[in-house]
């Protein structure tokens, strides 16, 4: 019978269960997060574990296995026994690897079984206080006259914060240099001090660094405003419809 492996996550999995065994979980369960600790991913990966602790004779540990955008990670559950004792909490890039991949060792369909989806977010758009932008309008003004020269951050190729910000590249006909960090704890350092200009994360976990002035909001990309950031203008509202992310 084939086997495949678990997600949860944006959607959890597990290595491609065959069928439930008498006596699960027989030993600790763990969710693999295939990004480094502290982003949004770790944070609702220790969430669903914790709840899962509660409604199961035995432990729910995370273990954090970040690098290359999530595909170590998501190797090392494909690589696991498919008895539903090792699970993954992906996020959106576990679908677009294989297009940036070819050579994957693994298969987001064939090698995976989906168990649930877990959460949706949007994402803030923010830029460093530095920036003289406080808009959209101005950040676009500004990158086009300074094509190349503004950075934009993300937690890896296919990530939602690179997608996002190509979407924005395409859509605003500007040019904006991609780079890529091993997870949002590296990436939300580099940003606070002026050596990312711009990014797209997770609103719940901007929306603190904006009220204490670390970054400037200046749009989200949820398709209605999100309550929290209701000042905050959609993407769509301002004309660049299709980043809804």
């Amino acid at each position: 019978m084939t086997t495949r492996r678990g997600l949860l996550a944006g959607l959890m999995a597990a290595p491609a269960l065959a069928s439930a065994q008498p006596g699960y979980p027989s030993q600790t369960i763990r969710v693999v997060v295939p990004y480094v600790a502290g982003g949004t991913t770790d944070l609702v990966g220790r969430m669903v574990a914790e709840a899962l602790a509660e409604r199961l004779p035995r432990p729910v540990v995370v273990e954090n296995r970040g690098g290359a955008s999530g595909i170590i990670g998501s190797e090392a559950v494909a690589r696991a026994a498919p008895d539903g004792h090792m699970l993954l909490l992906c996020a959106s890039a576990h679908a677009v690897l294989p297009a940036l991949y070819p050579n994957l060792a693994w298969d987001p369909l064939a090698d995976f079984t989906p168990i649930a989806p877990v959460a949706a977010t949007p994402y803030m758009l923010v830029v460093h206080p530095s920036l003289p932008v406080h808009s959209v309008a101005e950040l676009v003004a500004l990158a086009r006259a300074q094509p190349g020269k503004l950075n934009f951050a993300s937690t890896g190729m296919g990530t939602a914060q690179h997608l996002a910000g190509e979407q924005l590249k395409r859509l605003a006909d500007i040019d904006l240099l991609h780079v890529s960090y091993r997870g949002s704890g590296a990436v939300r350092a580099d940003l606070l001090t002026g050596r990312i200009n711009l990014m797209f994360e997770n609103v719940a976990l901007t929306a603190g660094m904006v009220q204490r002035g670390e970054v400037r909001g200046i749009a989200v990309t949820s398709p209605t405003r999100t309550p929290l950031a209701p000042e905050l203008p959609t993407l769509a509202e301002l004309g660049y419809a299709g980043a809804e992310i």
